[in-house]
């Protein structure tokens, strides 16, 4: 079902919880291309731009959620590159298969 949404929305509040990461349910709503709306907490906005790779809203504002779905249905060519460019981010840094090589470098600096 989320492979064939027109727009997939994370409306994180802004808490303790949600400064202190990156949620993996947007890394799976990125992977998947599609347009998403998310709110601007924790580490979400040092990975995505607005307006680039992801719809970013104020957390707790309603409004601004809301408008930035009505830009995913207003235009679904811009919507649908942001999309796209949110897969790449995805792919850049959450794909397990990106990471390994980094991993490994990084408990070599232990040895």
């Amino acid at each position: 079902m989320m492979a064939g949404a027109r727009c997939l929305v994370l409306a994180r509040p802004d808490s303790l919880q949600a400064r202190a990461g990156f949620p993996t349910k947007l890394g799976e709503y990125l992977a998947l291309g599609r347009p998403v709306v998310a709110t601007m907490v924790g580490e979400i906005p040092c990975f995505l731009k607005d307006g680039v790779s992801a719809y970013l809203a104020r957390a707790g504002d309603i409004n601004d959620i809301a408008a930035k779905i009505r830009m995913v249905f207003a235009d679904r060519d811009c919507a649908e590159s942001i999309g796209k460019a949110g897969r790449v981010v995805a792919e850049k840094f959450f794909d397990y298969r990106g990471m390994e090589a980094s991993l490994c470098e990084w408990m070599k600096s232990f040895t």
